[in-house]
């Protein structure tokens, strides 16, 4: 792609002094690279294409073939890198998907970065593009979406309303509702094939939902083809709220989600989610407790901005500590991080550590707006690290074979999560291994009980090569009841991965075979033979259990005894 003219147009990035993000309508730039396998070995195709507007077509921008005497490696790493020259730009990728083609995929997004509650500023519109990368049309894709808050619960129809839904791009067919009773929409899909369509979804939020974050929760489910790559057939898409007047909420989380003999250390931010700041007249201030078992230890950081933290023994055998934030806190500001370690005594299975936040006066009263108040306190749960999940360490398949999904067993409780390196994004959808190379590729499989994470499990799976049975010598003529020559061998077997074995079988017809009893070495004697009788030899490479033969015509000869009448 070339352009011709002044650089500083807006063509490939937005060369415009502007101090925010350009709108979509102003300046919209959406790029697709697309890497196939062509019919030569260890080659690829590239396409690199883009669209310059949300509703427009992808543009093909170049195309080209990898050099295959320089074949891609078996695992590949996406990386971004930008360069701002003598200017000082922003650069920004947003909605990053990589996928494997010949799979139907669905993403999403607002068109609002924040919310509120009030008129003008309390609609929002989500796309869902659906994104059918067969070469076929797929019909009845059941389509799944619902509006959730932070913690995961349905937002009420009284507090989210569903004003539209609207499809484009699909087959005749496609349906797509939202239900009488609660925020959910249901539907069936029919797409054409190498399309993308959308789903357009609006509403107004009425009420500020808990942990003020709204999330619109899509999925689609195709029942006319096996998709090679489920974990983007969901996707979510969150949005901020922020509430009327002042609205403080905190954020706690741990450094180690598992008990740590040495301690587990926790740090709390607190933010201000609100329309209006905090202040600090009449001692207005912000308090922050935390309650813990007595027996605990308790040690805190140097906790910049925040004043000293108080202990108190309260007569439940718990203790408590209570530290104040004295500085304003504007509009979607947040504090310093308030940190603290606590060590439980040995022997402790889990516990649950919990947080508090007030927006309090001179008095300690609490002055927030009642209905803001929803979103005071978090929570972390200290668990006991699971062991790794038990499985079948080894797994072998032919080269070519159908694979099906590794399997492990987790504890009770527990989900398992799937790596294709120990430091990939795990997914709880179960790998399907490839066995159209022969080689070894290894898998890794944890558990979490939701908090806490395993060690990991590796599965070794290995595609044997191809097998060949080798070839045998040249048939035979004798007389009833003679004895054959033995059956000598030309070429001996090869292939595999695995122990190499014999066997060989004998039919007198040339269709039906049956194993002959110890008959496993390379050549073979038979014994006096009263009938025409067919031989052949079997090769077999056997690994964890799998055997990969090759018995059958045309890789095996058969030699065909012909008694002569006398």
């Amino acid at each position: 792609m070339t352009t011709v003219g002044n650089l500083n147009e807006n063509e490939v990035d937005y060369n415009t002094i502007t101090s925010t993000r350009p709108t979509d309508a102003t300046f919209y730039r959406r790029v697709q690279i697309d890497i196939k396998p062509t019919a030569t070995p260890n080659q690829y195709s590239v396409t690199v294409r883009w669209k310059k507007t949300p509703t427009g077509n992808f543009i093909d921008l170049m195309t080209f073939n990898t050099d295959p005497a320089s074949p891609p490696p078996a695992q590949m790493k996406v990386g971004f890198a930008a360069s701002t020259g003598n200017a000082r730009n922003n650069h920004e990728i947003r909605n990053v998907l990589v996928t494997t083609p010949g799979n139907i995929r669905i993403s999403s997004r607002a068109n609002v970065d924040v919310l509120r509650t009030v008129a003008g500023s309390n609609t929002i519109s989500y796309t869902l593009d659906v994104v059918n990368d067969n070469p076929v049309p797929l019909t009845n894709v059941l389509f799944r979406d619902s509006l959730t808050d932070a913690n995961g619960n349905m937002v009420p129809l009284s507090a989210f309303t569903i004003t539209n839904v609207t499809t484009n791009g699909f087959n005749a067919g496609t349906t797509a509702g939202s239900s009488s009773t609660e925020n959910k929409i249901t539907g069936s899909l029919n797409i054409a094939a190498n399309t993308t369509a959308k789903i357009t979804i609006t509403g107004t939020l009425n009420s500020v939902p808990d942990g003020n974050q709204l999330n619109n929760n899509a999925s689609i489910t195709p029942t006319d083809i096996s998709d090679p790559d489920l974990d983007n057939n969901v996707t979510t898409a969150s949005t901020p709220v922020l509430a009327e007047d002042i609205d403080v909420t905190l954020t706690k989380t741990v450094t180690d989600p598992c008990l740590n003999t040495s301690g587990n250390t926790f740090e709390i931010i607190v933010q201000n989610v609100g329309t209006l700041p905090t202040v600090t007249t009449n001692n207005n201030r912000i308090l922050l407790r935390d309650t813990f078992p007595s027996t605990y230890n308790i040690a805190f950081a140097a906790n910049a901005g925040w004043n000293s933290p108080n202990l108190t023994n309260l007569p439940n055998g718990t203790r408590a500590f209570a530290v104040t934030y004295t500085q304003p806190l504007n509009s979607s500001a947040s504090t310093p991080p308030f940190r603290y370690t606590l060590t439980a005594p040995a022997g402790t299975p889990s516990y649950t550590d919990r947080a508090w936040v007030f927006y309090v006066n001179v008095s300690d009263q609490n002055i927030e707006l009642t209905a803001n108040r929803n979103n005071n306190s978090d929570a972390d749960f200290i668990q006991v690290r699971s062991a790794a999940p038990t499985a079948v360490t080894s797994r072998a398949y032919c080269l070519g074979e159908a694979a099906t999904a590794l399997t492990a067993t987790p504890s009770a409780g527990n989900t398992l999560l799937w790596y294709s390196t120990p430091t990939s994004v795990s997914s709880v959808n179960a790998p399907t291994p490839a066995t159209s190379v022969a080689g070894t590729i290894n898998y890794y499989v944890s558990q979490t009980n939701g908090s806490c994470e395993s060690p990991l499990t590796t599965i070794a799976v290995t595609t044997q090569s191809a097998v060949s049975p080798g070839t045998i010598g040249t048939a035979q003529t004798i007389c009833r009841a003679g004895t054959p020559a033995a059956l000598t061998s030309i070429t001996a077997g090869a292939g595999g991965s695995g122990t190499a074995s014999y066997s060989r079988q004998s039919s007198t017809d040339g269709s039906n075979w049956t194993n002959i009893s110890g008959a496993t070495a390379v050549t073979y004697s038979p014994p006096a033979l009263t009938q025409s009788t067919y031989f052949r030899r079997v090769y077999t490479s056997t690994l964890s259990g799998k055997a990969c033969s090759a018995n059958t015509p045309p890789y095996s000869l058969p030699f065909r005894v012909i008694p002569r009448r006398v």
